[in-house]
């Protein structure tokens, strides 16, 4: 008896995450990205790259074999094939709780998570996410706060395994994404976010810092580092980081940012370049780079190359934050002259 919800949890700027809830069918989505899956079980996905008109469709037939982990409990018969054994019936505290988690009773989650059953600590997170996705932010930072110091990792909760099939995905940047797991890293970035928006960004740091080194988490950590002023540690970071999507790509914008705050400008342009050169990636990506490229362009005093990488941004995305007061700035006058 598995089930699915959705949800939209908004996090810090370009962080998204969606839930999905079962039926007989379901669609989920945002910009870039939409799922949907018909009640003879087919699934069908759809990737684009927003102003290109490219997009990629998968479509998923039904009786296709799941991926991931093999249900718990499961047997191998003969060679080459597996035979999953019959789930164990549920308790009635799982089933009491499965039908909480359907009706979004909160009230009841929260009760399930304050006892002592073995179902507790499952809804410990199920209450965390429900609190984010009503902007409960408080309470969602004292849940969080309560499932991160445990040291366990929700996806092997036998809970979780048998009964919730759940799916996060974090737009690191608009029309961008990484599909996750709730796992114990994902509850520690979200952690981390909290922390940040109260502006307890050494702790936010804390928590991302002993996560698991993934691309994520250190765009998170370069992100926190960033905002600390830790130009430094923001190279360390990012030291060696592939680029080979939009998430590692904006590593190296992150990098160049460092070097060029610490007006190392020879070492921050090799950084944009990099990314600039990697046309495939999302605008929103290769504008940020030449964003940041223009902001040291700018600082050198090299005018007309900051306002053609400026210019390239204005024609393709007349929007993009700071472009038009940057192009503003550079029709000033030099030292007072006309």
């Amino acid at each position: 008896m598995g089930f699915r919800f959705h949800r939209s949890i908004k996090l810090f700027p370009g962080l998204r995450m969606n839930l999905s809830k079962s039926g007989l069918g379901f669609s989920a989505g945002f910009k870039g990205f939409h799922i949907s899956r018909s009640a003879d079980g087919r699934t069908r996905r759809t990737v684009s790259i927003p102003g290109t008109g490219m997009s990629w469709i998968k479509q998923t037939s039904p009786g296709r074999p799941p991926s991931g982990p093999k249900p718990i409990g499961a047997t191998t018969g003969a060679p080459g094939t597996s035979t999953p054994a019959p789930p164990p019936p549920m308790t009635p505290d799982e089933r009491a709780l499965c039908d909480a988690i359907r009706a979004h009773d909160l009230g009841r989650i929260t009760a399930f998570g304050n006892g002592s059953t073995p179902v507790a600590f499952a809804a410990k997170v199920v209450a965390a996410l429900e609190l984010l996705d009503a902007d409960r932010d408080d309470e969602a930072l004292d849940a969080l706060e309560e499932v991160f110091a445990t040291g366990r990792d929700p996806m092997i909760d036998p809970f979780v395994h048998r009964h919730l099939d759940v799916k996060i995905s974090i737009e690191v940047t608009d029309g961008a994404s990484v599909e996750v797991e709730p796992d114990r890293t994902t509850i520690g970035l979200f952690l981390g976010e909290l922390y940040q928006r109260r502006g307890r960004v050494d702790q936010a740091i804390d928590v991302v810092h002993g996560l698991p080194r993934t691309t994520l988490t250190a765009l998170s950590l370069a992100d926190l580092f960033d905002a600390a002023g830790r130009f430094d540690d923001v190279i360390d970071v990012t030291e060696d980081a592939p680029n080979t999507d939009d998430a590692s790509s904006l590593l190296w914008v992150l990098r160049g940012v460092a070097f060029g705050e610490k007006k190392l400008y020879p070492a921050a342009y090799p950084c944009f370049a990099k990314v600039i050169r990697c046309t495939s990636r999302n605008p929103v990506v290769l504008h940020r780079a030449r964003f940041e490229r223009a902001r040291c362009e700018m600082a050198e005093g090299k005018r007309s190359r900051a306002r053609n990488d400026l210019g390239r941004i204005m024609a393709e995305d007349a929007d993009f934050p700071g472009v038009a007061s940057a192009l503003a700035e550079l029709d000033e006058p030099v030292d007072g002259s006309r």
